[in-house]
């Protein structure tokens, strides 16, 4: 067990007291850090890693997916009832532990704003494009070019609203574009920021180490460097490794039906397990390139070069369509976000929808899909979730030395507005 013996009294009490502006513990690098406090490492020759978190983690990760590659059909059935069982007692949870994280960092925009990730005088290490590329690339990216298309789509036959009877196709069309706006807007980034501005407070304002047992040490205190941290960086990388699985696997998906499209590759018929081994094998390799290569020259120039063709995308679609007709839907879009999801559809359950036969469900056969909130919303809230420990780090390294009210507007204002237009 490693041991819990705290910092000196003096330095724990400076650095809690001083404000983060000017605060010199900032500048303390990872590996110091590490040395300070009593983190478990174990040094294998250019190796150091924490050997509690490492294999609790693999052991947790390699059993649930050995359990599915050699029982496919029990794990399918076992997963599924738990998924069932999830959206059933928890949808409340998922649905309200959203806004209230968005308010969270409304609060602190305006109460904290002002506090900086770092000493005083100090510059921003990205420039506010570069920044903004990162941020879009790491949180959202592709994903926001394939469903900002695609989703609308499904929702036009297949969302809450589309078997009441009383509402037009103008209606239908209306609703479902602000239904995925509300999915891919500020709702997405909430969970990112609140682990950002905590684990940039922890490392830059008060010299703690950047991982995610640093943002429990106002909770916990030294208990972060021992097994309870251990248990909390532990469950990160399971969250983690468990978004990028859903991302690989939804994206394999979409890429592998466009290839086909497209005639590039050809038609893989009921088997296509080698084509999605191979294009989740590629984006691997091209995702550990870009890390290998450093942040600021790899991810740095991916994520331009990424940004860089989402707006020329954007820029064909918006001269190439009906340009008045799209600006007429951007305005329209606006207002529906402002009206419907700060406060309304943030906190809907679909509460009577979830009900089954008998248990008063509607009877005029008019009531939504009993399964849409686990389909759509409920799905997206957790793998945001998922992905808010590793993307909530990124942001908070990328994010040295700026205000808090700068990576807020950085990773809610304007992803939202990118997400409308």
């Amino acid at each position: 067990m490693a041991s819990t013996e705290a910092p000196s009294e003096h330095l724990q009490e400076t650095a809690l007291r001083k404000e983060s502006e000017g605060n010199e513990l900032g500048k303390t690098n990872s590996q110091s850090q590490l040395e300070k406090y009593p983190v478990r490492e174990t040094v294998c020759g250019q190796l150091r890693f924490n050997w509690l978190v490492t294999f609790s983690s693999l052991a947790l990760l390699w059993g649930i997916s050995i359990y599915c590659m050699t029982s496919p059909e029990a794990a399918m059935v076992t997963l599924g009832e738990w998924y069932s069982d999830c959206i059933l007692y928890f949808t409340w949870f998922y649905i309200l532990g959203n806004p209230i994280m968005t308010f969270f960092t409304f609060y602190i925009a305006w109460r904290y704003g002002h506090i900086k990730l770092g000493p005083k005088n100090a510059e921003p290490e990205f420039s506010d494009m570069t920044y903004f590329a990162m941020l879009f690339s790491a949180g959202v990216g592709v994903g926001l070019f394939f469903f900002g298309v695609s989703e609308p789509l499904f929702h036009l036959t297949g969302n809450r609203y589309d078997n009441p009877g009383y509402h037009s196709e103008d209606e239908m069309a209306a609703w479902s574009l602000t239904i995925s706006l509300y999915h891919w807007g500020i709702a997405a980034w909430s969970p990112y920021l609140v682990l950002a501005m905590s684990a940039g407070l922890a490392s830059y304002s008060f010299g703690l180490p950047l991982t995610v047992r640093s943002s429990f040490y106002p909770l916990i205190g030294n208990y972060c460097w021992g097994w309870i941290g251990d248990v909390i960086d532990s469950w990160a990388i399971v969250m983690t490794v468990a978004g990028i699985c859903t991302s690989l696997g939804l994206g394999a998906i979409q890429m592998s039906v466009g290839l086909q499209m497209l005639g590039w590759v050809e038609e893989v018929g009921d088997s296509p397990e080698v084509l999605y081994v191979t294009i989740v094998w590629i984006v691997t390799a091209f995702a550990t390139l870009s890390v290998i290569s450093g942040l600021g020259v790899g991810i740095k120039y991916l994520s331009q070069a990424g940004f860089l063709f989402g707006c020329l995308i954007l820029f064909l679609c918006f001269t190439m369509e009906k340009s008045y007709y799209l600006l007429n839907v951007l305005v329209q879009s606006t207002g529906d976000y402002l009206q419907w999801c700060i406060f309304q559809v943030p906190f809907y359950t679909d509460a009577f929808a979830g009900l089954k036969e008998g248990e008063g469900r509607a009877s005029d056969g008019k009531s939504a899909p009993a399964a849409w909130m686990g389909w759509w919303t409920v799905f997206y809230m957790a793998w945001w979730v998922s992905w808010s420990c590793f993307v909530g780090l990124f942001i908070a390294r990328i994010s040295k030395n700026r205000k808090l009210r700068s990576v807020i507007v950085g990773c809610v204002i304007c992803p939202t507005i990118y997400a409308i237009l």
